[in-house]
């Protein structure tokens, strides 16, 4: 009976009278006669020499001019059992890996030698092998089977398949065994893993149409968790392990995660936050230059060589979970960053901007003309020409990028004060000099963030741009401080005196608070500091900096306290406006009232809302004469809603 009728049996025919045996299903197979499928199930595993002799029966075919009905007939059997894991090992079968290859030309076999090979491929295979698989999508096109079988590939070989293959099921990809062997396979299968009697047993999931991956869920670029063990018994008991796939929970990983059988791509340990401590576990130097391999080959192609806009949603979650794994573990993935200094030369700033951004704020300690020639350089061309909005993300990647290197340099902040402090502990001249390295790049890279600010303040009357520079420099201020660094970064006067005349209430109040945190976190913590001889340097040159401390303070007392503002004489930085500009502001009135506390423009709205408390009238024409008339209590008022300027006038003025 053909196997065209075989198929139109249902699965619960019973296949009456004894099973044959092993040897006789193999004479059968061997046969030049068309075979009822139904009688060739094994009653027990079947020896990997009797699997050879159909599969060579099958590739010497051809030339013997054998029938294609009979030929396709033991391709689906010798598949069948290497799918089930009837066959006791494939290490024979995995030779003929080439051979079977020149069969996916013939469309009647395709999608069942397909199947074979994907089954019996390994990762030892060869360029020329790989090239013939791929040389025969040009001719026959990318089927279902084909796509299936490069998939593998890729899994197994990502060197050479760098191009992305469609995800698909299995159940997809490769037709299902002959419903006439399906069940007694699926029966046998069973009860051999139940005995045990395969220790190194080869399965293959069989997946189902309500297993179908659907188009949003496809990981196109990561590829799957799978198993397959190619180890021998003495190698590897793959009996007490336990494969990855089968742990449903983190609370099972970690149960089990001394025991976790890692899958054959260890690119597949990306695709969820929970592998990503099993992959970290076994970061070896070998894990490391597999990982490192696949990951920079693909990222090349997917961001280099590929359509920016062709599989965003793949990209996107390939950078996401590079993130997730450094975030996670605390391990740098350097090939990620020799990719990324290549890709940032020919970056717009908006494709896959917010994980660029967090890359960048997570650049490995490196020296600093490294790091600014690769990384910041990009960073301060792009911030020239973008707007605000973009200006200010740049500005947060920098002050992320700040913490971060100190935290890798020098630790948390208990282990940083201990070396930054002079102490009898004496250090090595390798610990010194990786010391003063590591203060000398972050001190740089503080400095070009502070270049950035300056130059957007330059450019733009924006107050988010004032605003954001105070927060970054009261922000930065605490972190010197808390780390107990050698040296502390006092603002350029751009952002003093934009601060001062700004028409935001808020900004003036944190000037005030800024101000109060540089005289006491700042110059006097750097004065009564015992640092390294070393360090010295950068002590020294921050006091020098700090000068220019008591000339803001004469600035902003006179201005906000004083009733001075640009006054003549003294230290006072404002005093050396032009005397044309002077002259023109003297045209005015009472310039050098207007930016008092009682008259700045930055508080007009707090004295009308002041006045209406007092009369219950905002509207009236007479303002700054009411607060001439009560200034007391308006002071009082206005100093309790910004304790800053409070704090400030205690701290520089106490007999005020």
């Amino acid at each position: 009976m053909a196997e065209s009728d075989d198929d139109q049996r249902t699965k619960n025919e019973s296949s009456g009278g004894m099973k044959m045996t092993e040897k006789e299903i193999i004479k059968t197979l061997l046969s030049t006669s068309v075979v009822k499928m139904k009688d060739l199930v094994p009653s027990g595993p079947l020896k990997s020499e009797n699997a050879m002799k159909v599969a060579k029966w099958i590739l010497t075919s051809k030339s013997k001019k054998r029938s294609p009905n009979m030929i396709l007939q033991r391709i689906k059997w010798l598949t069948a059992v290497v799918q089930y894991g009837i066959v006791d090992s494939l290490v024979e079968l995995e030779k003929l890996f080439t051979p079977f290859i020149q069969l996916i030309y013939t469309a009647k076999y395709q999608a069942s030698v397909c199947h074979l090979l994907y089954m019996i491929a390994t990762p030892n295979m060869y360029r020329f092998q790989v090239e013939r698989i791929t040389k025969s999508v040009n001719v026959v096109g990318l089927t279902n089977s084909l796509a299936g079988l490069l998939s593998r590939v890729k899994s197994l070989r990502p060197d050479l398949v760098p191009q992305t293959i469609p995800h698909q099921s299995d159940a997809i990809s490769f037709p299902k065994a002959p419903s006439t062997i399906r069940n007694g396979f699926y029966a046998l299968s069973e009860g051999i893993k139940e005995r045990n009697e395969i220790p190194n047993q080869v399965t293959f999931s069989i997946e189902t149409g309500k297993e179908r991956t659907t188009k949003k869920m496809r990981l196109d670029i990561i590829p799957r968790v799978q198993h397959i063990n190619l180890k021998s018994s003495f190698q590897v008991d793959f009996r007490k392990m336990v494969p990855l796939s089968r742990l449903q929970s983190f609370d099972d990983l970690l149960s089990k995660i001394t025991s976790v059988e890692l899958p054959n791509h260890v690119g597949s340990l990306l695709s969820k936050k929970e592998y990503h401590y099993v992959l970290s576990l076994h970061f070896t130097p070998r894990m490391e230059a597999l990982l490192s391999q696949w990951l920079y080959l693909v990222l090349h192609h997917e961001f280099m060589e590929r359509p920016q806009v062709h599989g965003r949603e793949g990209k996107t979650l390939l950078l996401q979970r590079i993130l997730e794994f450094q975030q996670n573990t605390g391990r740098k993935l350097m090939v990620v960053y020799d990719f990324l200094s290549l890709y940032l030369l020919t970056w717009d700033g908006i494709q896959f901007s917010d994980q660029i951004f967090q890359l960048l704020a997570h650049i490995p300690f490196l020296p600093y003309p490294d790091l600014n020639g690769n990384f910041l350089q990009v960073l301060e061309g792009l911030f020239h020409s973008c707007d605000t909005s973009h200006r200010l993300k740049i500005i947060d990647v920098c002050r992320k990028l700040i913490h971060n290197l100190l935290l890798q340099q020098f630790g948390p902040v208990g282990r940083a004060k201990l070396l930054f402090q002079k102490s009898e502990k004496t250090f090595s001249p390798e610990e010194i000099l990786q010391l003063v390295e590591g203060t000398y790049v972050i001190s740089e890279v503080i400095r070009f963030t502070e270049r950035l600010l300056n130059t957007a303040l330059t450019s733009s009357s924006d107050s988010s741009l004032v605003l954001n520079s105070l927060l970054f420099h009261l922000w930065l201020i605490d972190l010197e401080s808390e780390f107990q660094l050698p040296f502390r970064t006092f603002c350029q006067p751009i952002t003093v005196y934009m601060a001062l005349f700004s028409p935001a209430p808020v900004t003036v109040s944190l000037l005030c608070q800024l101000m109060c945190k540089y005289g006491e976190l700042g110059r006097n913590q750097l004065i009564a500091m015992s640092i390294l001889p070393e360090l010295g340097e950068f002590r020294q040159d921050s006091l020098e900096d700090a000068a220019i401390l008591n000339r803001y303070i004469i600035d902003i007392s006179r201005c906000l306290i004083y009733h001075k503002a640009f006054a003549l004489g003294g230290n006072s930085m404002l005093a050396l406006l032009p005397r044309k500009n002077l002259k023109k502001l003297s045209n005015l009135g009472s310039f050098q009232s207007s930016f008092a506390l009682e008259r700045h423009p930055a508080f007009t709205g707090i004295s009308r809302r002041w006045q209406k408390s007092k009369s219950g009238n905002g509207k009236s024409l007479k303002l700054f004469e009411e607060v001439d008339a009560d200034l007391d209590d308006y002071t009082r008022y206005m100093l309790g809603r910004f304790t800053a300027i409070m704090d400030y006038i205690q701290q520089f003025h106490k007999s005020t």
